[in-house]
């Protein structure tokens, strides 16, 4: 089986650089060269890009009238007299505080676990009480996905990092941001920012570089695009995630330094939030160093947490949870279905093994992001 080795990778940049810096001229004719299939290959990527967009733009009108398949645009629910956090003149903090008063531990479970999947891939269910609409989480990285109608094939991620263009990349998640909007979604399940390691990977073509600031930087420009149609982002798959074989399970077990992970692996994610403002973040089907993703409590809690201060929530991928564990690692979300958010984990915190507060933790920054993006 294919094992990730990940020191290689950074042994063959660590050399190439010792090179250049001992054949200078050499390494500026080879720089010409370069840069002159640079220019060849991205002029026809931004070419590319330019149609696939601007033809989005002229279409934009029409596809707003086309929803089937979808549910109508999630507004507040309820009487809206009964819920004072609705109130957007209030902080934010505040108005989560307010209506974490009022839940009960019922109501944040149906926060925190998944109802999908029709019409969206992935949904947290409607609260009527806490004027809570239903919020849709839909594919994703390249264009609105998963059989939507009326909307736009956009190229593939790895041709819009080949355009180096940070304008491309906003444009491109503003046509991603609008038609999810469009279609009732909330939440856009990309970008994809993994690294492409690995030619045989088969979602390498949803991804955008083997390069992690290239791949950070287009990354951050199609998430504020995204994010400027009032669409929430949620960059993928936090971390490691870069091949199929044996994936969600323990076999496909990622074996990486520290180092490595954050020089190669963790700072397009890094980027993303720093620079992109992301709301959301997906874990990964990928064992790091024998733990599953989502219940890595390095990755989710150390890092993404505390080392990056990162505020938005985090989404399981889709059936990666294998424990209540995960709700104390880090992992807010569960998706699609809640075999483990839901009643285990409610018998988990009425039985003393899960504490309150770690559920607390799980719902307060679901709610934040719906507040900042006025849902």
């Amino acid at each position: 089986m294919l094992k990730n080795n990940p020191e290689r990778g950074l042994a063959v940049h660590t050399v190439a650089g010792a090179g250049c810096a001992r054949a200078s001229l050499e390494c500026a004719v080879r720089r010409l060269d370069m840069t002159s299939r640079f220019t060849q290959r991205t002029r026809g990527a931004r070419l590319l890009l330019l149609a696939a967009v601007g033809a989005a733009a002229l279409g934009m009108s029409a596809c707003s009238t086309k929803t089937e398949g979808a549910a109508k645009l999630p507004g507040p629910v309820g009487n809206p007299a009964n819920c004072p956090w609705l109130n957007p003149h209030l902080p934010i903090a505040r108005r989560v505080a307010l209506i974490m008063r009022k839940m009960t531990l019922a109501d944040e479970i149906g926060i925190v676990e998944g109802h999908g999947m029709h019409p969206y891939v992935g949904d947290i269910k409607e609260n009527a009480a806490l004027c809570l609409p239903r919020i849709g989480l839909e594919d994703g990285p390249n264009g609105v996905g998963d059989g939507m109608t009326g909307v736009t094939q956009l190229p593939a991620g790895a041709a819009l990092a080949a355009t180096f263009s940070r304008t491309l990349a906003y444009q491109y998640g503003r046509v991603i941001g609008a038609e999810q909007a469009t279609k009732g979604s909330s939440v856009d399940l990309g970008p994809t920012v993994n690294i492409d390691r690995d030619p045989r990977w088969g979602r390498e073509f949803e991804s955008l570089s083997e390069d992690p600031r290239l791949a950070g930087t287009i990354a951050a420009a199609e998430i504020r695009g995204i994010q400027s149609r009032g669409t929430i982002a949620q960059v993928k798959h936090f971390d490691a995630y870069n091949q199929e074989t044996y994936r969600n399970t323990p076999e496909d077990d990622v074996l990486v330094s520290r180092r490595a992970l954050h020089e190669i692996y963790m700072p397009a994610f890094r980027t993303a939030i720093r620079r992109g403002q992301v709301g959301s973040m997906m874990c990964s089907y990928a064992t790091v160093n024998g733990h599953y993703s989502c219940q890595n409590h390095y990755l989710l809690t150390d890092v993404l947490r505390r080392k990056w201060n990162f505020s938005g929530f985090v989404t399981s991928d889709w059936g990666a949870i294998h424990s209540v564990s995960a709700a104390e690692a880090g992992a807010d979300l569960e998706e699609p279905g809640h075999r483990f958010f839901g009643r285990p984990l409610l018998q988990a915190v009425t039985g003393g093994k899960i504490p309150r507060a770690a559920v607390n933790s799980m719902v307060a920054p679901i709610l934040h992001q719906l507040f900042r993006f006025d849902f």
